[in-house]
């Protein structure tokens, strides 16, 4: 009302004859300010319905803005529908939009329950369910679950596999892998040092087999691997591995290297006529 002052305080001048005009008094006329009362009040009240009745549209949002919490839910609800009263306006109907407030809950059971009863008020077994029944029923409900049972919130087996692959991919997106990461395989030996697997490091004593079934494939033991002694029979390019091991070739290819040098050694040593050893001309001519 200060700031509209101006609007209800008015000049009067009272002037008196054969007397010079003296200056005008400020005086506060309660008609103007009256009116300018009425007129505040009016807008800031259906500022404020209009408001209330947002938040009363949105019960979801109601929801997680209090966390699930269901005690806090239906005090601010309660408060609103006092506020609206207060203003004379008459409260909307909820039921529906409870309904949906309560599906915005974090708690899987709590919600299971109110869409069982949901769909007992809607095929006619419910007969009557108002908010006030709805909201009790509901506010039963939570007490049971978080005060009773302290079960409250907590997570199922399902929901915390979500939340690890949600923070490992959050992970990822912080700490993207190198390309060269990428491309690096998980060593052998990681994978050999489990229990499960730690029978491939283990070299089949003598009169033993050399093949073994384990969960569904076949297994032979190879001696040139140097970090696992079993490898699978036939390999995932379908090629036989007592054919096509790479571990033997590769050997056989280190083996014959190294006679090739020990051969290409021995030649350069080797004495000429002279009994002397040409190792220049011998390294040309070779």
């Amino acid at each position: 009302m200060d700031n509209r002052s101006a609007n209800y305080i008015v000049n009067i001048a009272v002037q008196v004859q054969a007397q010079p005009a003296p200056p005008p008094d400020m005086v506060v006329s309660g008609t103007f300010m009256l009116f300018e009362l009425i007129s505040l009040i009016s807008v800031q009240t259906r500022a404020t319905v209009a408001t209330l009745c947002n938040i009363l549209d949105n019960l979801p949002g109601l929801m997680l803005k209090h966390k699930s919490n269901t005690r806090l839910f239906h005090t601010e609800i309660e408060s609103i529908c006092t506020a609206l009263r207060a203003r004379r306006h008459t409260p909307p109907e909820l039921r529906s939009k409870l309904f949906e407030g309560y599906a915005a809950c974090d708690n899987a059971q709590f919600r299971e329950h109110i869409k069982r009863k949901q769909e007992s008020h809607e095929d006619g077994t419910i007969a009557q369910l108002d908010d006030a029944q709805l909201m009790s029923l509901a506010l039963e409900t939570y007490k049971i679950l978080h005060d009773d049972k302290k079960v409250w919130m907590e997570k199922s087996g399902d929901q915390l596999d979500i939340l690890a692959m949600k923070a490992e991919i959050n992970r990822l997106r912080q700490n993207p892998p190198t390309k060269k990461q990428a491309k690096e395989k998980v060593p052998v030996e990681k994978k050999n040092g489990d229990a499960k697997w730690a029978w491939k490091l283990v070299t089949p004593k003598s009169g033993e087999p050399h093949e073994k079934a384990f969960e569904g494939k076949d297994y032979i033991y190879c001696p040139h691997h140097q970090t696992t002694k079993w490898v699978l029979k036939i390999n995932r390019k379908g090629k036989v591995h007592a054919e096509n091991c790479e571990a033997r070739n590769d050997a056989g290819a280190s083996a014959a290297g190294s006679g090739r040098e020990q051969a290409q050694a021995s030649v350069l040593e080797a004495p000429d006529a002279s009994g002397e050893v040409d190792g220049s001309e011998t390294s040309e001519g070779i």
